[in-house]
């Protein structure tokens, strides 16, 4: 087996958002959660295609803080959802 091969690791599970999100940046949060099962990819990988951090991954995944159009659209490109409604989301 290959190296680069055993050393993937799966995408774990999220934890709840927190109650206290502004529902329009809870509806980015879950896109963006939602394209990354999606795709199957780690918080690295994720990373690395969206020409990002892993920190700044997770701060978007859990709703901390907000990717810039030109990284949410590149997030959906990588993950395979819709464009439109990420751009929807994110203007919101």
């Amino acid at each position: 087996m290959d190296s680069s091969t055993s050393r993937r690791r799966r995408p774990g599970p999220l934890t709840s958002l927190p109650q206290d999100l502004p529902p329009a940046r809870a509806a980015l949060a879950l896109e963006l959660r939602n394209g990354r099962d999606n795709a199957n990819l780690s918080l690295a990988e994720l990373a690395r295609r969206t020409y990002s951090s892993k920190a700044s991954v997770s701060r978007w995944l859990s709703g901390q803080n907000l990717p810039d159009h030109k990284q949410a659209a590149r997030w959906a490109e990588v993950c395979g959802t819709d464009p439109a409604t990420m751009t929807r989301l994110w203007t919101a």
